[in-house]
């Protein structure tokens, strides 16, 4: 009770457009700013004072409606249109009739009618993983707190506000927080590849900022983990919890956090800065 209490305190009841309006600080800024970096000399604070557009891109895209597909599938029509087709194939981009759909649907995600398909495909293996296989004995019997939701939190290092949009938040019977994130993927979900993803992408850094951040909401530490589906059939699922490089994660975090605040304080965003002279 007192989590869900703690939890509710700090909820924003926004839009999603409207909580990628708020001025706090989120993980993807936070990443993109490319204060997650661990060489100090690539990190990028100027990316946080002069925020540019948001990452976007097919891959992104096509994350965004799987999990909408998942989570918020009410959601589906006010954030993505599939492109029209005609004789079973495409209408072509410079025609009259892709222009005035085009209009009616702007700002969506445009999706090809063949990704369209893939993206439904992925969400029903995702959803009867988590009702009948292997995921389900992890997922069994815990309570779900929230779906979707948006929370903020004052952060003592930097003074700033940051925010978090949990996939999903579940408890179990002992009163654990289970922060869990749903991942698309074009290699193999096997650990051995997935590993290396959680490396490229950075999602050591984002889950330990998930945990550091809800521990900030409720005092307590959750559980971190991330359900991978592969783009290509059969759609392979697995499930990972985020456990081994956690503290690691979080220690890199708070260096970054640090480093923004001095940044913040001077008023002095510079592009980056050498820590010595580099072999290539």
């Amino acid at each position: 009770m007192i989590i869900r209490e703690a939890l509710d305190a700090h909820r924003l009841h926004v839009t999603t457009p409207q909580y990628h309006a708020h001025p706090a600080l989120s993980c993807s800024r936070f990443m993109s700013a490319g204060l997650y970096t661990e060489d100090e000399s690539l990190w990028t604070p100027q990316n946080y004072a002069f925020p540019g557009n948001p990452p976007s891109g097919e891959a992104l895209d096509f994350g965004t409606v799987v999990h909408a597909l998942v989570y918020e599938p009410d959601t589906l029509s006010s954030i993505m249109a599939v492109r029209p087709t005609r004789g079973g194939k495409l209408v072509a981009v410079n025609t009259q009739e892709y222009g005035e759909w085009s209009l009616i649907h702007a700002g969506k995600i445009h999706l090809h009618p063949d990704a369209w398909e893939t993206a439904r495909s992925c969400a029903r293996y995702v959803e009867e993983e988590m009702e009948f296989g292997g995921t389900h004995c992890a997922y069994a019997g815990l309570e779900i707190l929230s779906t979707e939701a948006c929370y903020v939190v004052d952060e003592p290092i930097t003074g700033l506000q940051i925010r978090i949009k949990p996939d999903r938040l579940r408890i179990d019977k002992s009163g654990v927080i289970i922060c869990e994130d749903l991942k698309t993927t074009s290699k193999s979900c096997a650990p051995q590849q997935f590993g290396r993803s959680c490396y490229d992408f950075g999602y050591w850094r984002r889950a330990a900022f998930y945990r550091y951040a809800l521990r900030l909401i409720t005092g307590t530490d959750a559980v971190c983990t991330m359900m991978v589906v592969e783009k290509s059939y059969p759609h392979r699922v697995a499930l990972y919890e985020m456990r081994t490089k956690m503290d690691e994660a979080e220690a890199q975090n708070e260096a970054s956090l640090r480093a923004l605040r001095r940044c913040s304080d001077a008023f002095d965003f510079t592009p980056a800065w050498a820590k010595g002279v580099y072999a290539l």
